[in-house]
Parts: structure tokens; sequence; C-alpha cells
């Protein structure tokens, strides 16, 4: 592994662990960020996950079972399976929003994004970030 690789492996952990994007296109916007490629920031990620140094991306919620007894339902599904392990996929929200249909939660991946954004931005999630294996 050459020592740009292992470089922006290195900062792209240090940069998911600190604070994973909530956007359309999560990889781009690091890869922007850090002066890489979309598709070498995914590589990295994919690494991460597959030698468990990255464990799972998730949202953390100030009061996850506060939060669930007070939401509405489709509240609730998405904060479960967001609090759990987001997909680290090439479009983690779209995967996301595909899991909730699976569940019978129509919902479109702009709406799990800005739902994302809104919790964040309220402080019912702290933050979404990486988890060290």
């Amino acid at each position: 592994m050459s020592d740009e690789v292992t470089e922006l492996i290195e900062n792209v952990f240090a940069r998911i662990i600190a604070d994973f994007p909530v956007s359309e296109s999560p990889y781009c916007d690091l890869g922007s960020e850090l002066g890489a490629d979309e598709i070498d920031v995914l590589g990295a990620m994919i690494e991460l996950r597959e030698c468990g140094r990255i464990k799972r991306v998730y949202a953390d919620f100030a009061d996850l079972n506060r939060f669930v007894a007070m939401a509405a339902a489709d509240d609730v599904d998405l904060a479960i399976l967001a609090s759990t392990d987001l997909p680290t996929g090439e479009h983690p929200y779209a995967e996301l929003a595909a899991q909730l249909q699976l569940r019978g939660v129509d919902r479109s991946p702009e709406w799990v994004i800005a739902r994302l954004r809104a919790w964040v931005a309220d402080g019912t999630v702290t933050r979404v970030a990486g988890e060290a294996g």
C-alpha cells in the first residue's frame, strides 16, 4: 500500500470518527474536503470497515429511549435504523430509505437526510459518526 493511500485511509478514518456527512453524497463531500476522489474515499471506507477499524457508522441520539417513546412511527423506524448501523455503500441515505421501505415506510432519501439534519440541528442527534473497532 502506497504512502498516499495510507494517508488517505488515515484521513478518512479521522474524519468519519469525528463526523460523517449527512448529505446526498457524503463520500463526494469527504473527498472534496480531503482533496480526493469520491471513489477513493469510498474505497478507504470499505477498507476501514473490512479490517474492523470502523465498527459502525451511526446517529448518536441524546436520549434514544425518550425519543422513541414520543416520536411518530416513521421517525421511530428511522431512529432505530440510524442508531444501529448506517449503510456505508455508495449512497448510504438512499440505502437507509430502501431499508425503511422494506419495513413499509415509504420515504425518500431526501426525507431521511432532512430528518437527520433536523435532529442534528435541534440536538436530538448529537452527531453522526463512525465508531472505532
